[in-house]
């Protein structure tokens, strides 16, 4: 876009070599106002006292995700220690003749 003002006193846009017609407008226009959006929490969309995730499951509180992680690292201790062990260096594992992994 290229805008040039001639000796005249005559202004002239250009895009890609072309003149463009145009109008010069009385004055700047008012900027739209923005609608503004509730923020936080939209109310109604709780799940109900039956909905399963209510429900007293399994998975449900910290509790659980405690005993999960606790039980992760159990198993990764035990891992390591049935490879020092063994002999076999930590991470690597030989595959057998039919392609599966051993441990």
């Amino acid at each position: 876009m290229v805008v040039r003002q001639l000796r005249c006193g005559t202004v002239q846009l250009l895009y890609a070599g072309a003149k463009l017609r145009w109008k010069e407008l009385p004055t700047r226009p008012q900027r739209a106002a923005a609608l503004r959006r509730p923020s936080g929490r939209i109310p109604g969309l709780k799940p109900g006292k039956q909905h399963p995730w209510r429900k007293d499951s399994v998975g449900l509180g910290k509790e659980f995700w405690r005993g999960e992680k606790a039980r992760g690292a159990t198993v990764k201790r035990a891992r390591r220690q049935a490879a020092a062990a063994s002999g076999e260096p930590l991470g690597l594992r030989e595959k057998t003749d039919t392609g599966k992994e051993r441990q």
